[in-house]
């Protein structure tokens, strides 16, 4: 937005109440957003031109005296508003008041903004209005230069779930101590949604709320249900709180265990072993053989901090590296490693002195007796086997 607008157009712009009223503390706040809303490092208003909007916006249409509304501007430049800073024009110069400084930067609002819209569990009106409030943070110039040429993937969304609700809801239940009550739904062939059945033969689970956590582009919910399964080895769940529905803290006390208790406090390692908040409960250490055209997937998804052991060059004249990761083993694990075919794969340890050899040796695996170092790189191959025998089986004569 270049062009020069006129100061009746920026008091229509005005949102709310502000400025409507010709009382001190209505000027005050009227002046401020004025000032957030129509400066910034490169446009500034001059006192006479607030003074005009100031009048535009007035019920009465009153235009204030020049010296309040310096007054104004001086006090609000002094009082030290959190992430707001108001410069008063250079002596000799006439480009106006500006504030240079809001809440957030034009690129930090940019990348926030990019950030909303390909979030893919909220919905289209939820995103609407996640944008509408960070671009109310900078000034209308700012506003153009944020939309800017930048394509996002902005695939179909949902258009029924409120995982603010859900979030709140589960927040209240594990502050009070409470089980929640919720509905599970998903997605079937027909592309309809479609609840599934509780233990009880209705709809609603019940179920005790561990912590809320943020994985791999989704937003979950560990809860531990009313009947859990003794057998297998993970016995709590990984709630998407975009497929929960009509959720409510419950009269019934939360459920307290020693299980419990160890998710909670495991919650910040387990994330980095699980992938999209699937494994089977069990921690596993397994070398890889990353070759240099994976290794940046590699540290995306394990993180920068890994370090990359015996490096040498393959046949191929292609680096390749040895990693040491923590992981449970799922189906996501498998099909993340089917990916890369060659490229990643699991490799037996080949001694006990090359496992805990460099920065290996800071590893929580050096902890661990060699042997069981050997039985979960054939836990993994195993299953890694299984996995790929039964994706195969349909083109199998």
């Amino acid at each position: 937005m270049d062009e020069k607008m006129t100061t009746e157009e920026m008091a229509k712009m005005l949102t709310g109440s502000l400025g409507l009223e010709d009382d001190a503390r209505s000027r005050l706040l009227c002046t401020l957003g004025i000032l957030m809303q129509f400066t910034d490092a490169d446009h500034g208003l001059t006192a006479t031109d607030i003074r005009d909007i100031l009048a535009a916006r007035s019920g009465s249409g009153k235009r204030p005296s020049e010296p309040s509304v310096l007054s104004d501007i001086k006090a609000l430049a002094e009082s030290g508003l959190p992430a707001v800073v108001i410069e008063r024009p250079a002596r000799g110069k006439a480009d106006g008041f500006r504030c240079t400084r809001a809440f957030l930067t034009d690129a930090q609002v940019r990348l926030l903004i990019n950030i909303v819209r390909t979030c893919k569990f909220i919905t289209l009106d939820e995103c609407r209005q996640l944008c509408d409030a960070l671009e109310g943070l900078v000034s209308i110039y700012q506003q153009d230069k944020i939309v800017g040429e930048v394509y996002v993937d902005e695939r179909p969304r949902p258009t029924e779930p409120d995982v603010y609700e859900a979030a709140d809801i589960a927040t209240r239940s594990i502050e009070l101590g409470k089980k929640m009550g919720f509905r599970y739904c998903y997605h079937g062939l027909d592309g309809k949604e479609h609840l599934i059945d509780a233990p009880d033969g209705g709809h609603e689970f019940h179920e005790t709320p561990i912590a809320l956590i943020f994985s791999n582009g989704n937003y979950y919910l560990e809860t531990w249900p009313e009947n859990p399964n003794e057998v297998l080895p993970r016995k709590h769940f990984s709630r998407r709180l975009d497929r929960i529905r009509n959720p409510r803290v419950l009269d019934t006390p939360a459920e307290k265990n020693d299980d419990i208790d160890t998710l909670k406090r495991s919650v910040p390692r387990r994330i980095g072993q699980t992938f999209d908040m699937f494994g089977d409960g069990v921690e596993r250490h397994l070398f890889l053989k990353v070759s240099a055209l994976a290794s940046n997937n590699v540290l995306a998804r394990f993180g920068h901090a890994c370090k990359f052991e015996n490096v040498a060059v393959g046949e191929d004249g292609i680096e390749y590296g040895y990693l040491l990761v923590s992981v449970q083993l799922s189906p996501t694990f498998y099909r993340w490693l089917c990916g890369f075919g060659s490229q990643i794969q699991i490799t037996h340890p080949f001694d006990e002195l090359w496992a805990r050899g460099g920065s290996w040796a800071r590893h929580p695996a050096s902890k661990r007796p060699f042997a069981s170092l050997v039985e979960d790189y054939e836990a993994a191959v195993a299953g890694y086997t299984a996995h790929l025998r039964e994706a195969l089986s349909p083109y199998e004569d």
